[in-house]
């Protein structure tokens, strides 16, 4: 089990969501999951629980197995202290809140669809599929594959949109400017691509319109700028472009 697979059920709500129970035998009913937070801290933002009769608005921190609560050191960090509900698989421990009264945890293995854990490692095992549920595609309905592909397609072009959007920012709208970091990006293939990127939005577009007819010039700019001249280098026309750069 991992951590990614918790929150991909969590997220899509994609368990048995009738008649759930916290692991202190407490009625639990989701109105809201919360939002996904990407960067440090809970997991999820400002969902919405019922716990018996009493709805809690908080947040959601998900852990692989409750002990990982401690294990992460949360017991110390203020930003846990709003955690409204605890999602586990294995609910090896329990985790207190700072009034040290224990805090709502919902075990998910007791919900999750049958042998979801199992048919997940299954396939990351796969190593020659185009996609890792590729055996399991021809199950669902035509209609539905179709809504699949279709969602990925758009939820690629808007994270191309949204990178091209953060260096037309970057460069007050200079679509030359953006042009030439994409073209930079697509040098660096899928490995490097986005530290050539990083080199691109490093040079100043009008330092790029002034030297690119300078041949020597122009390599001394990308290489000084990709930082390739930090490790000497016995070499004639390296010292060369060093000099320049």
């Amino acid at each position: 089990m991992r951590e990614e697979l918790l929150t991909y059920l969590w997220k899509t709500q994609n368990f048995r969501r009738d008649q759930l129970k916290t692991t202190n035998g407490e009625k639990l009913i989701i109105v809201k999951p919360g939002q996904e937070n990407a960067h440090a801290g809970p997991d999820f933002f400002n969902a919405h629980v019922q716990i018996n009769k009493m709805l809690w608005v908080g947040n959601v921190e998900l852990h692989v197995k409750a002990s990982d609560w401690f294990n992460h050191n949360h017991q110390f960090d203020n930003n846990y202290d709003n955690v409204v509900l605890h999602i586990v698989w294995d609910a090896d421990l329990p985790v207190f809140n700072p009034s040290q009264q224990p805090k709502a945890t919902l075990c998910l293995a007791d919900y999750a669809p049958e042998n979801f854990a199992t048919r997940y490692l299954k396939w990351l095992a796969q190593t020659n599929k185009w996609i890792l549920c590729a055996d399991e595609l021809h199950k669902l309905p035509k209609v539905l594959r179709k809504q699949f592909f279709e969602r990925i397609y758009v939820e690629r072009l808007m994270e191309k949109t949204t990178l091209f959007q953060s260096w037309l920012a970057l460069t007050q709208n200079n679509w030359e400017a953006v042009f030439f970091v994409a073209l930079a990006k697509g040098f660096g293939l899928r490995q490097n691509g986005m530290a050539f990127a990083q080199m691109a939005l490093s040079i100043p577009w009008l330092a790029m319109q002034k030297t690119a007819s300078n041949l020597e010039g122009l390599e001394a700019l990308l290489m000084g700028q990709a930082g390739l001249f930090a490790k000497p280098m016995e070499n004639e026309y390296f010292h060369k472009l060093q000099k320049k750069s």
